[in-house]
């Protein structure tokens, strides 16, 4: 925690849990450099993944924010974060490690239950009311907005892809017209600017 009240104080952001996350990545990053490894995976849920989501759109978030937690990412000198449990509950994780006899590893950490921490409370008390009275599979819905956040993503960055290439060939709707001066005959005129009626 001291460390990650450091990173905090260095990033002049008040923000305790996104320095503890970069505290950490750093470490898994570093470890990894150390023994070769290319991937590194965690254990994030798709409790996780409704959280977050929910705490996005409460912040304003866009189609990148809604998108959610990605299933992988780069971290950093040519090592990869993978997210492999992301579309597991927390619960399927923890009945299928004590159905296999390993109780020992269903932990854990204190500092989940911390209400000072935003998500926390979005897990403890949000979440828990909107089951309620809202929606009883929020959580589900959450997750399909994400999937739906991603898809529109690819959709939208494929054809802005696809008018930038169209204007580097000079063809096609997003082409940039070609102006050129005429002189004589035939020649055109450019319009007047035309005035705001609202200015």
């Amino acid at each position: 925690m001291a460390d990650a009240a450091e990173e905090a104080r260095r990033r002049g952001t008040g923000s305790l849990e996104a320095a503890a996350r970069a505290v950490r990545y750093r470490f898994l990053l570093g470890v990894a450099v150390e023994r070769g490894a290319d991937r590194v995976a965690v254990g994030h849920t798709a409790d996780d993944q409704a959280e977050t989501v929910l705490l996005r759109a409460l912040r304003g978030a866009g189609l990148a924010g809604l998108s959610g937690i990605p299933r992988r990412r780069a971290l950093g000198e040519g090592v990869v974060l993978v997210r492999p449990l992301l579309r597991a509950t927390r619960a399927e994780v923890e009945d299928y490690l004590r159905a296999r006899g390993l109780d020992r590893l269903v932990v854990e950490d204190g500092s989940n239950r911390d209400r000072r921490f935003l998500r926390n409370r979005l897990r403890h008390d949000v979440l828990p009311l909107l089951r309620e009275q809202v929606n009883p599979r929020a959580d589900e819905a959450l997750r399909r907005l994400a999937a739906q956040a991603r898809k529109a993503r690819r959709h939208l960055d494929g054809a802005a892809a696809a008018l930038l290439a169209e204007a580097e060939r000079g063809s096609g709707p997003g082409a940039r017209p070609r102006c050129g001066r005429r002189s004589g005959r035939g020649a055109t005129r450019r319009p007047a600017p035309r005035r705001d009626a609202r200015a």
